[in-house]
């Protein structure tokens, strides 16, 4: 396969070099097949061998190749100019988003590279992030992957944790995002020091006019925008304050540079949907604007003005909070109908006219939901009159419908206390109501708590119903953090409605029971046997709960052909270290034909183990290892290097033990002769400290 020779593009831009790509087309084909493949099958002998032959006149040049990774292409240095592959392409756009899924930023490849090495690469790049791999950027990271000649540059954000590579708290990741966005313009900026924001608004406009570094930037600003949004309104608001002030900072120019060049119209549009949920009002409507401007959209002047209006509506209180909704409800329907070849479809002419209707010129209060702002009025005029009616109760469900119940509340709480407020409050308490609030699209944390907690023990049917059939994140949130508060009354509910055809119902459900203080009185261990290793996943976490079923849940899951689910056992091993336990970690972990980084793991837990049994397992483990023929891989070299590392460390002195170690060191192997070497000099400079 070729690509279309190199030179200048028909904008003047440099071409990306050919030989490079075709090494990329090269480097898919062999991905996938081992993707398709187990690792020995015959049909992937030839594919390393492929793939170097490839590599092989690109490093004849240049000696080492670093190669950049974007969310659709490649970027890399060629002859002192910064080039980009074609991100229409299909085959190129979609090996890049591959390695991004993988959480690569770049990755290099250096003269002298083997086909073991390559052979080892391909295999930990195919599996799919989406169906639970762990993301090699950080397997890096954690110091479970490494080659001679090749070099993985992880992106520089996602703190995490030793559970299956997952972060260990949101506002975490925002704030490794954060950082990552102001260093991507340069290297010099604090992301502590006060006036970042201005500075890196300064950085990108003398960047306006390299794309590829407007892109970079672009590539960070969508996901901590995605992030912050799913961050507790209320929270992080430094980063905020901060992120806003950099919208804010930039000039015309330079903001629709970045929303042009960051991605495409459905890339626009999911970075000002989030921002709507994450950002103050200016900075949404600074980002709609631009955006507007990239995807070549129009914006009516009736519907500038009406939400210019909204965005510096002042006077606190509901009033201001009102504004604040409609301003972002509004751009949201807007942003929907982008998606239309018109700019100016009769979805959006219908709602211009609605909102002209309720919100006309000079009325400072109007809301853009004409039934949203009676049912308001209702209430509120119900409630200071003390006369509730039908007419109350349905304008409640509107409220309710419209995710308004923190509104309804604050009403109750500052009219004078009387019979209308305690029919109002009464009728809140009826498990329909419940229903109501936990179905709306906005579910509001706090509210939905106080509401939990008048109505007691019969809240906790549509609660469960909620979080089972609720499509949006932050509301399944907000309501898995509301039914918790129950405690173990919450537990005959979710076990009437397990089994559930649905994985994602059963893990959540299985989740919600491992949440509850104390043993649930749910057995846990059926559901180590479902189909899906997510399922089985949660089952592991309420297992533990229990200690009569510790045992049995661990050995199950360091069986299991899902090594995320493996790795969460070795973790919890230490703390349960039974000889059941630690026999199936020796024969079905470390013994068996794992992954190399899985091993290693299994190696690790074993620290503090002395028995004979895991010493001559520990002897076994090196003694194959020495035997492979494949051990030039650093995969299989770190697990021998794993095991004597912990026979050096339980048995110093033995002779076995001190003769494997010589024979390690005077290995012909280069790739352990280093890890030995590596961590004799860590171990020897800890020492002398």
């Amino acid at each position: 396969m070729t690509v279309s020779s190199p030179g200048p593009s028909d904008d003047g831009v440099a071409a990306f070099p050919r030989d490079v790509a075709e090494f990329l087309l090269e480097l898919s084909i062999g991905i996938h097949r081992h993707a398709m493949y187990p690792p020995e099958h015959p049909s992937l002998q030839p594919v390393a061998e492929s793939v170097l032959q490839r590599l092989e006149p690109v490093l004849a040049e240049r000696h080492l190749v670093r190669i950049g990774v974007l969310r659709e292409s490649f970027v890399m240095s060629d002859a002192g100019t910064d080039v980009e592959s074609d991100r229409r392409h299909p085959v190129l756009r979609e090996l890049a988003a591959r390695f991004h899924s993988h959480e690569v930023a770049a990755v290099s490849f250096g003269e002298g590279v083997a086909a073991g090495e390559i052979k080892d690469f391909l295999a930990r790049v195919a599996p799919e992030v989406d169906r639970g791999a762990w993301p090699l950027g950080q397997r890096q990271r954690a110091g479970a992957v490494s080659w001679r000649h090749i070099l993985i540059e992880p992106l520089a954000y996602d703190e995490l944790t030793l559970d299956a590579g997952r972060t260990s708290d949101e506002e975490a990741n925002v704030d490794e995002l954060w950082r990552a966005l102001v260093r991507s313009a340069g290297s010099h900026l604090d992301p502590q020091k006060p006036g970042v924001s201005g500075r890196l608004a300064t950085a990108l406009k003398a960047q306006a006019d390299d794309a590829l570094q407007v892109r970079l930037v672009g590539g960070y600003l969508a996901p901590l925008v995605d992030a912050l949004a799913e961050v507790e309104p209320g929270r992080l608001h430094g980063i905020r304050r901060g992120l806003a002030d950099f919208i804010g900072s930039l000039d015309p120019r330079t903001r629709a540079a970045l929303l042009r060049e960051g991605g495409d119209m459905r890339w626009r549009r999911g970075l000002v949907t989030s921002a709507s949920h994450a950002l103050d009002r200016e900075a949404v409507l600074q980002l709609l604007d631009s955006a507007a401007e990239a995807s070549g959209q129009t914006i009516s002047t009736s519907m500038t003005r009406l939400l210019t209006k909204l965005a510096t509506h002042k006077g606190g209180g509901e009033g201001e909070n009102r504004a604040d909704g409609a301003l972002r409800e509004n751009i949201r329907a807007l942003l929907d109908d982008w998606t239309l070849e018109d700019p100016n479809p009769d979805a959006y002419s219908r709602m211009l006219d609605r909102m002209a209707r309720v919100a006309p010129e000079g009325d400072g209060d109007g809301d853009p939901s004409a039934l949203l702002e009676i049912a308001e009025r209702v209430v509120i005029i119900g409630l200071e009159i003390d006369e509730w009616s039908s007419s109350g109760d349905r304008a409640l469900v509107t409220l309710l419908d419209a995710g308004r119940l923190s509104f309804v509340f604050e009403v109750a709480d500052q009219v004078p206390r009387n019979d209308a407020t305690d029919r109002l409050l009464e009728t809140l308490r009826r498990p329909a109501l419940v229903r109501r609030a936990v179905g709306s699209h906005t579910v509001e944390p706090a509210a939905l708590k106080r509401l939990a907690r008048s109505t007691g023990h019969a809240a906790i049917p549509p609660l469960v119903d909620g979080l089972i059939a609720s499509q949006n994140r932050a509301a399944r949130k907000a309501i898995f953090d509301t039914i918790v508060l129950f405690g173990d009354a919450l537990v005959p509910e979710v076990k009437a409605r397990l089994p559930s055809p649905y994985w994602y119902v059963t893990r959540n459900l299985l989740n919600l029971l491992a949440s509850v203080p104390g043993d649930a009185a749910v057995d846990a261990m059926p559901f180590l046997d479902d189909s899906d290793p997510r399922v089985r996943r949660a089952a592991l976490s309420l297992a533990l709960r229990s200690s009569e079923q510790t045992e049995e849940a661990l050995v199950r899951a360091l069986g299991d052909r899902d090594e995320r689910l493996v790795e969460r056992a070795l973790i919890r091993f230490r703390g349960a270290p039974t000889p059941e336990v630690l026999r199936t970690v020796v024969t079905r972990v470390m013994l068996a034909e794992r992954s190399p980084d899985l091993r290693v793991l299994a190696i690790r837990a074993l620290t503090g183990q002395h028995s004979p049994m895991v010493r001559e397992s520990l002897l076994e483990v090196v003694v194959q290892g020495f035997r492979r023929a494949d051990l030039e891989v650093a995969g299989h070299a770190s697990v021998v290097a794993a095991a004597l590392d912990e026979l050096k460390l339980g048995w110093p002195q033995a002779p076995d033990v001190r003769d494997l170690l010589e024979q390690a060191a005077a290995s012909t192997s280069p790739v352990l002769r280093a890890l030995v070497s590596r961590r004799a000099t860590r171990q020897g400079g800890s020492a002398h400290a």
